[in-house]
Protein backbone atom coordinates (compact mmCIF):
# COMPACT_ATOMS: atom_id res chain seq x y z
CA UNK A 1 0.00 0.00 0.00
CA UNK A 2 3.47 2.69 0.56
CA UNK A 3 3.29 2.48 -3.27
CA UNK A 4 -0.28 3.15 -3.42
CA UNK A 5 -0.05 6.30 -1.87
CA UNK A 6 3.37 6.94 -2.88
CA UNK A 7 2.20 6.84 -6.24
CA UNK A 8 -0.97 9.48 -5.82
CA UNK A 9 0.99 11.82 -4.38
CA UNK A 10 3.50 11.79 -7.53
CA UNK A 11 0.71 12.09 -9.83
CA UNK A 12 -0.83 14.40 -7.74
CA UNK A 13 2.20 16.63 -8.48
CA UNK A 14 2.77 15.97 -11.85
CA UNK A 15 -0.99 16.93 -12.54
CA UNK A 16 -1.31 19.89 -10.63
CA UNK A 17 2.19 21.31 -10.34
CA UNK A 18 4.01 20.18 -13.39
CA UNK A 19 1.24 20.44 -15.67
CA UNK A 20 -1.62 22.56 -14.44
CA UNK A 21 0.06 25.37 -12.48
CA UNK A 22 3.40 25.19 -14.20
CA UNK A 23 1.92 24.66 -18.06
CA UNK A 24 -1.45 24.58 -18.40
CA UNK A 25 -2.36 27.70 -16.81
CA UNK A 26 0.20 29.75 -17.25
CA UNK A 27 -0.48 29.23 -21.32
CA UNK A 28 -4.24 30.72 -20.31
CA UNK A 29 -2.45 33.95 -18.81
CA UNK A 30 -0.33 34.65 -21.64
CA UNK A 31 -3.55 34.09 -23.75
CA UNK A 32 -5.81 36.13 -21.43
CA UNK A 33 -2.95 39.02 -21.79
CA UNK A 34 -3.03 38.71 -25.86
CA UNK A 35 -6.81 39.29 -25.88
CA UNK A 36 -6.79 42.08 -23.76
CA UNK A 37 -3.93 43.39 -25.82
CA UNK A 38 -0.89 43.88 -23.50
CA UNK A 39 0.80 41.06 -25.60
CA UNK A 40 1.65 40.69 -29.43
CA UNK A 41 2.43 37.23 -30.74
CA UNK A 42 2.38 35.86 -34.38
CA UNK A 43 -0.96 33.51 -34.58
CA UNK A 44 -1.46 33.87 -31.12
CA UNK A 45 -5.15 32.41 -31.87
CA UNK A 46 -3.97 29.51 -33.65
CA UNK A 47 -1.85 28.45 -31.03
CA UNK A 48 -3.97 28.78 -28.27
CA UNK A 49 -7.03 26.69 -29.64
CA UNK A 50 -5.25 24.27 -32.08
CA UNK A 51 -2.25 23.44 -29.65
CA UNK A 52 -2.73 24.95 -25.82
CA UNK A 53 -6.55 24.53 -24.96
CA UNK A 54 -6.79 20.89 -26.44
CA UNK A 55 -4.46 19.97 -23.41
CA UNK A 56 -7.00 20.03 -21.28
CA UNK A 57 -9.03 17.00 -22.73
CA UNK A 58 -5.65 15.23 -22.48
CA UNK A 59 -4.94 15.92 -18.99
CA UNK A 60 -8.40 15.89 -17.56
CA UNK A 61 -8.87 12.31 -16.73
CA UNK A 62 -5.67 12.66 -14.64
CA UNK A 63 -7.76 15.22 -12.32
CA UNK A 64 -10.68 12.79 -12.06
CA UNK A 65 -9.01 10.11 -11.30
CA UNK A 66 -6.88 11.45 -8.59
CA UNK A 67 -10.22 12.92 -6.71
CA UNK A 68 -11.60 9.67 -7.02
CA UNK A 69 -8.62 7.79 -5.62
CA UNK A 70 -7.22 10.24 -2.87
CA UNK A 71 -9.61 8.99 -0.18
CA UNK A 72 -8.14 5.10 -0.41
CA UNK A 73 -4.73 5.83 -1.40
CA UNK A 74 -4.28 8.64 1.45
CA UNK A 75 -6.08 6.74 4.52
CA UNK A 76 -3.98 6.07 7.30
CA UNK A 77 -5.71 2.71 6.95
CA UNK A 78 -2.65 2.21 4.63
CA UNK A 79 -0.05 1.99 7.50
CA UNK A 80 -1.42 -1.37 8.56
CA UNK A 81 -0.01 -2.51 5.26
CA UNK A 82 3.55 -1.08 7.14
CA UNK A 83 6.15 -2.14 10.07
CA UNK A 84 5.35 -2.07 12.44
CA UNK A 85 1.77 -2.02 12.25
CA UNK A 86 1.76 -4.83 9.46
CA UNK A 87 2.25 -7.62 12.30
CA UNK A 88 -1.04 -7.00 13.68
CA UNK A 89 -3.28 -9.90 13.48
CA UNK A 90 -5.98 -9.77 10.80
CA UNK A 91 -9.25 -8.84 12.92
CA UNK A 92 -7.20 -5.85 14.26
CA UNK A 93 -6.17 -4.56 11.16
CA UNK A 94 -9.92 -4.81 10.24
CA UNK A 95 -11.37 -2.69 13.01
CA UNK A 96 -8.98 -0.64 13.91
CA UNK A 97 -7.97 0.37 9.69
CA UNK A 98 -11.63 1.26 9.83
CA UNK A 99 -11.69 3.20 13.13
CA UNK A 100 -8.67 5.16 11.51
CA UNK A 101 -9.94 6.02 9.15
CA UNK A 102 -13.10 7.16 9.99
CA UNK A 103 -11.55 9.30 12.15
CA UNK A 104 -9.07 10.99 9.63
CA UNK A 105 -12.22 11.25 7.51
CA UNK A 106 -14.21 12.91 9.79
CA UNK A 107 -11.43 15.57 10.89
CA UNK A 108 -10.03 16.51 7.59
CA UNK A 109 -13.54 16.43 6.03
CA UNK A 110 -12.54 13.59 3.14
CA UNK A 111 -15.60 13.40 1.56
CA UNK A 112 -15.94 17.81 1.31
CA UNK A 113 -12.34 17.89 0.17
CA UNK A 114 -13.25 15.18 -2.35
CA UNK A 115 -16.64 17.07 -3.75
CA UNK A 116 -15.19 20.18 -3.48
CA UNK A 117 -12.96 18.97 -6.03
CA UNK A 118 -14.78 17.24 -7.94
CA UNK A 119 -17.33 20.47 -8.28
CA UNK A 120 -14.20 22.35 -9.46
CA UNK A 121 -13.46 19.91 -12.25
CA UNK A 122 -17.04 19.75 -13.17
CA UNK A 123 -17.01 23.79 -13.49
CA UNK A 124 -13.70 23.55 -15.61
CA UNK A 125 -15.12 21.06 -18.51
CA UNK A 126 -18.54 22.72 -18.52
CA UNK A 127 -16.77 26.00 -19.31
CA UNK A 128 -14.62 24.44 -21.34
CA UNK A 129 -16.94 22.56 -23.32
CA UNK A 130 -18.70 25.84 -23.52
CA UNK A 131 -15.67 27.75 -24.98
CA UNK A 132 -15.21 24.72 -27.52
CA UNK A 133 -19.05 25.17 -28.14
CA UNK A 134 -18.67 28.80 -28.91
CA UNK A 135 -16.15 28.13 -32.00
CA UNK A 136 -12.81 27.92 -32.61
CA UNK A 137 -12.63 31.35 -34.93
CA UNK A 138 -11.60 33.96 -32.39
CA UNK A 139 -10.82 37.61 -33.83
CA UNK A 140 -8.33 39.50 -31.64
CA UNK A 141 -8.74 43.18 -31.26
CA UNK A 142 -11.71 45.39 -31.67
CA UNK A 143 -13.98 43.13 -33.01
CA UNK A 144 -13.33 39.96 -30.77
CA UNK A 145 -16.59 38.08 -29.43
CA UNK A 146 -17.23 39.24 -25.72
CA UNK A 147 -19.17 36.44 -25.23
CA UNK A 148 -15.75 34.16 -25.89
CA UNK A 149 -13.85 36.19 -24.02
CA UNK A 150 -16.37 35.99 -20.90
CA UNK A 151 -16.74 32.18 -21.55
CA UNK A 152 -12.68 31.60 -21.43
CA UNK A 153 -12.92 33.72 -18.21
CA UNK A 154 -14.56 31.18 -16.43
CA UNK A 155 -12.87 28.25 -18.28
CA UNK A 156 -9.87 30.69 -16.62
CA UNK A 157 -10.99 30.98 -13.57
CA UNK A 158 -12.13 27.36 -13.14
CA UNK A 159 -8.63 26.06 -14.01
CA UNK A 160 -7.63 28.00 -11.12
CA UNK A 161 -10.25 26.88 -8.80
CA UNK A 162 -9.26 23.10 -9.33
CA UNK A 163 -5.79 24.16 -8.59
CA UNK A 164 -6.58 25.47 -5.47
CA UNK A 165 -8.80 22.45 -4.61
CA UNK A 166 -5.73 20.26 -5.27
CA UNK A 167 -3.54 22.30 -2.82
CA UNK A 168 -6.49 21.34 -0.51
CA UNK A 169 -5.29 17.69 -0.13
CA UNK A 170 -2.83 16.73 2.00
CA UNK A 171 0.32 15.70 0.69
CA UNK A 172 1.85 13.27 2.99
CA UNK A 173 -0.55 9.82 4.86
CA UNK A 174 -1.47 11.29 8.57
CA UNK A 175 -3.23 9.91 11.85
CA UNK A 176 -5.43 13.15 12.97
Amino acid sequence: MYELYSSWQTARGRFNHDWLKNQYIPALESFRNILSGQVQRANPAHDFWEFDLPQWKIHRAEADSLISGFEEAMSPRVLFDEIPLCGCDEETKDWMGLLVHALWSARLSVPDLTEHAAKCLETADEAYEKLIAGGIEVKLGAGMNRMTVKVFEEFRSACHGLASAFERFPDTVRVV
